[in-house]
């Protein structure tokens, strides 16, 4: 009896021990989040992270683009060598592949370098492109987020507060938005292609191919160090495809500036956010189910269950916006054009502002 009740008595402590650690920690995490930080810093705070996630992403594409560079120069280097049959002089075009050993030329592999080619270029020019509207969008936001750290108006409400910091709020969304047009949908879609070309197009894989069948690699290499690139870029563009989509409710809902009450604004505004991600990778899972799980099988056991689910959603949800556009055309855009008065327009010498 006094063993059961000394085990009895070791439980009850041991339990109400990790009651009172986790009630110090909920009133840790309570004053955390619910006491105000310096005036300013909630929204200095956002832009870093901000610039800190799509730093991270522009580096994804630059190393996403080394990995095909490097890819290039192994199948340039292939295609062009002289390659002779057995001890003799005799020349052949023909080359060794792991998955595919016969009928593989270095024609064939001279075609799938054209095609990398193309898409290295218009990759090269997008990761210019969107790195130089990167940086300036940080050059705008960051000198006026330290010059004004200390201003009170920054904990005025979005409605009172001066148009200074109300112009500070729309420039970012907009470059936000620019960010998605200009980077995050093409440079995700194009990613995914560059991968399909080199994972084996045309069952040409230069990972995997040699001069002659001794240079051959012991094991399948079809997942070459592109797939981790690839994974970090679509899960930063997710991360900040979130964010983007947060933006505009947060702010509506509230002060922007304000960090104590950012959890519960947050939570309201984060179905915004998912959707916003949905619509911003749908064509980058477009390409993924129709190029490159045809070309590697085993990528679609990992992630073709998200890629349908975001291709399914995001089809869906840009025709409801499209037929939305449209029935506003029809119905409100000719409604409120027929009703203007060409005699009356002539008398006021005004027209119609929608025609």
């Amino acid at each position: 009896m006094c063993l059961f009740t000394c085990i009895g008595k070791c439980i009850g402590l041991t339990f109400k021990c990790l009651g009172k650690s986790c009630m110090a920690m909920c009133r840790a995490l309570c004053k955390c989040f619910c006491n105000p930080v310096s005036p300013g810093a909630g929204f200095f705070i956002q832009i870093f992270l901000y610039a800190l996630f799509q730093g991270f992403n522009i580096g994804t594409d630059v190393g996403i683009f080394f990995e095909t560079t490097k890819m290039y120069s192994k199948c340039n280097a292939l295609a062009t060598t002289i390659i002779y049959i057995g001890n003799t002089t005799n020349v052949t075009d023909h080359i060794y592949c792991f998955n595919s050993l016969s009928n593989v030329t270095q024609g064939h592999l001279m075609d799938q370098i054209q095609t990398l080619q193309i898409l290295q270029g218009v990759f090269f020019f997008f990761i210019c492109l969107s790195g130089g509207i990167y940086v300036v969008h940080i050059a705008v936001l960051f000198p006026n987020a330290c010059r004004h750290w200390r201003d009170e108006n920054f904990e005025n409400m979005l409605a009172e507060a001066p148009a200074y910091y109300q112009k500070i709020l729309q420039i970012h969304t907009l470059f936000l938005l620019l960010e998605s047009v200009i980077h995050d949908m093409p440079m995700s879609s194009l990613a995914i292609e560059m991968c399909a070309q080199m994972w084996g197009i045309g069952g040409v894989n230069c990972w995997e191919c040699a001069a002659s069948m001794d240079l051959l690699p012991a094991v399948d290499q079809s997942l070459p160090g592109c797939e981790k690139w690839l994974g970090l870029l679509l899960g930063s563009i997710a991360l900040v495809s979130i964010y983007k989509g947060i933006l505009p409710l947060y702010a509506w809902i509230g002060n922007p500036f304000c960090w104590a009450c950012y959890p519960l604004r947050i939570c309201v505004v984060l179905p915004a956010g998912f959707l916003y991600c949905v619509l911003t990778l749908a064509p980058s899972m477009g390409v993924a189910l129709n190029r490159l799980f045809v070309v590697e099988p085993s990528m679609k056991k990992e992630m073709g269950t998200f890629a349908d689910t975001i291709w399914t959603f995001g089809l869906f949800f840009y025709g409801i916006f499209a037929i939305i556009a449209l029935l506003y055309w029809l119905l409100c855009g000719k409604c409120i054009c027929s009703m203007c008065c060409e005699c009356k327009k002539k008398e006021d010498g005004k027209g119609c502002l929608c025609c």
